[in-house]
């Protein structure tokens, strides 16, 4: 029903991840809007953000929002979309190169410490940018050499960096959430002056008039 008529190609695609149509600035602004916006705990939302960057380490191609928040639920925290999706931006077409390579470089090493031969295909960052969009299809139609090792290493390396994804996170949003609450106070407060201020001049307005 909200699907856009015409869908986009690949290269619109990829545009609109490299260079966002409403710039990035304003996309920043507004998904600070939306996290801030969240009723659920910091800790929850600084988690399911976590989770996504983390799983962005995996060849799990269209499932890392709902892997991120399966985490979520697993731990006891409470499953967010938005702040899942926020945090699988992380993984993005400039950094896939860097971190496919290093869950599949470590997938190997891993394999080859128990004696299964490692893979010969090297998923380098070259070869990743080159694969472009056929990069889901050579990484399935290698799947024992490419996928397997670097399903390996990809979740070892999300497992490693989730604490740290979260301690920033959390650190982000309590900063964020503590400004806004002295934003609204500032506001609150001038408003309560203004409305006094007005009050005593109509006081004073009356007063004068007697």
């Amino acid at each position: 029903m909200f699907r856009r008529r015409k869908p986009l190609t690949f290269s619109q695609n990829l545009r609109q991840v490299l260079w966002p149509k409403m710039g990035w600035w304003r996309m920043a602004k507004y998904y600070r809007y939306r996290i801030l916006r969240l009723s659920s705990s910091a800790e929850s939302i600084a988690f399911n953000m976590a989770a996504g960057s983390a799983m962005s380490f995996t060849p799990f191609f269209g499932i890392h929002i709902f892997g991120a928040m399966g985490l979520a639920w697993l731990i006891g925290l409470r499953m967010n979309l938005i702040a899942a999706t926020v945090g699988t931006f992380f993984g993005n077409p400039w950094t896939f190169p860097f971190t496919l390579y290093a869950s599949h470089y470590l997938g190997v090493k891993i394999l080859d410490g128990f004696g299964v031969e490692g893979s010969r295909i090297g998923l380098t960052p070259d070869v990743v940018e080159q694969q472009g969009d056929n990069l889901l299809s050579f990484v399935w139609d290698n799947f024992t050499s490419v996928f397997v090792p670097t399903a390996i290493g990809g979740t070892l390396l999300a497992l490693l960096t989730l604490p740290f994804f979260y301690m920033i996170y959390l650190y982000m949003i309590k900063s964020a959430q503590r400004a806004r609450k002295l934003r609204l106070r500032r506001q609150q407060r001038a408003l309560f002056n203004k409305k006094a201020r007005a009050k005593r001049a109509a006081v004073t307005q009356g007063t004068d008039n007697t």
